[in-house]
């Protein structure tokens, strides 16, 4: 691809099976080449690894569609196995407007999730009672990270497996799992 563009760059790309990433980008080696400001090309090679993050999956789905609000709540889910020091993995509860009520991990609050969690707290209060709210659990498996193979600039690279459902707080409608 060739682009021309100035600032952040992000190529990010949903599939529905493993077998439709694949095709797109199938595990091995891509040469990014890009031309900062001036005449000085420059080319980063990326390795994508086969392995990629498991999929995230909530245990107990039904405490999650009568959540109380006003008590801590634990959600729970399966175990990111495989993941190594460098690997990531957050949970997200937005509002029925796209507003962030939780994250995790939190450097604001502090909150951390170490890879290795399995479960969070969800203090009381930090949801409404009788709302909807989308959340989401994902894993990422980091292929490339750097500060300094650039000048100015850092690079990241990443394979992400997401689940996404909803929480309903006590007075709110059941959804499908």
């Amino acid at each position: 691809r060739d682009l021309s563009l100035f600032g952040p760059f992000q190529l990010f790309e949903v599939f529905e099976t493993q077998a439709e990433m694949d095709e797109a980008f199938p595990s091995g080696s891509y040469l990014l080449s890009f031309t900062q400001a001036g005449p000085i090309q420059r080319q980063i090679t990326l390795t994508i690894p086969p392995a990629v993050p498991p999929i995230p999956k909530v245990t107990g789905f039904a405490t999650t569609q009568a959540w109380s609000a006003s008590q801590d709540g634990t959600l729970r889910w399966n175990g990111f196995t495989g993941a190594a020091a460098d690997d990531y993995q957050s949970v997200y509860i937005a509002d029925a407007e796209g507003n962030m009520v939780f994250q995790a991990p939190d450097p604001c609050v502090p909150r951390e999730l170490p890879v290795s969690a399995t479960s969070i707290v969800i203090p009381a209060n930090t949801l409404q009672a009788g709302q909807t709210y989308d959340a989401q659990i994902l894993y990422s498996k980091q292929f490339y990270f750097s500060t300094n193979a650039v000048p100015e600039m850092a690079g990241f690279g990443s394979q992400n497996r997401t689940t996404r459902f909803t929480l309903v707080t006590t007075g709110g409608n059941p959804a499908v799992p």
